[in-house]
């Protein structure tokens, strides 16, 4: 007799998505399909449909696991602005997040790390990097290291007087 083991489909990875949608009370079938086809889902309707009918029905009633992402994808979605992950990237970060207090710093970091040098705030890096140092994250603390001895190209990275770099705190009056 041969054993019959559930197998993947293109649905697995938006059930999450699906779950927390129908659980917030959304039993639109249409609408939810709607979601996840803009989310990337390139499966049929009928998947859709069929998986909320199971859901109305009770047939499903634990919230799907998520499968751990690929590392290349977790990075993905740690170094992505959070205001460009789609739903379900923001599911599975903040999965990985709660499952994971180091990853859930580390991502913290990063995120003000990345915002600093985006607005050319390269001044208050080494806030930055006191905070890092005050961690238990020795791969950032080593990167934090980096940034020491290259003093000069963090400083490069914040405006500088007289310079033409836009600053948000500028009013139209100083300009």
């Amino acid at each position: 007799m041969v054993k019959v083991t559930q197998r993947r489909t293109l649905l697995d990875d938006y059930k999450p998505y699906l779950y927390e949608r129908f659980t917030q009370g959304c039993r639109n079938a249409s609408l939810l399909f709607r979601e996840v086809r803009y989310q990337g889902f390139l499966g049929e309707r009928t998947g859709v449909n069929r998986y909320i009918r199971q859901l109305k029905q009770g047939l499903e009633t634990a919230p799907p696991t998520l499968a751990l992402p690929k590392p290349r994808r977790a990075l993905r979605w740690v170094m992505t602005h959070p205001d460009r992950l789609r739903p379900h990237e923001v599911l599975g970060l903040k999965a990985l997040r709660a499952a994971c207090p180091e990853l859930d710093a580390a991502v913290e970091h990063v995120r003000t790390f990345a915002a600093l040098m985006h607005d050319r705030r390269g001044q208050d890096v080494f806030d930055w990097i006191e905070q890092v140092h005050n961690s238990d994250l020795p791969s950032l603390q080593q990167f934090a290291r980096g940034l020491l001895h290259d003093q000069d190209a963090v400083v490069a990275a914040s405006p500088q007087p007289g310079s033409q770099a836009k600053s948000k705190d500028r009013s139209p009056e100083s300009s």
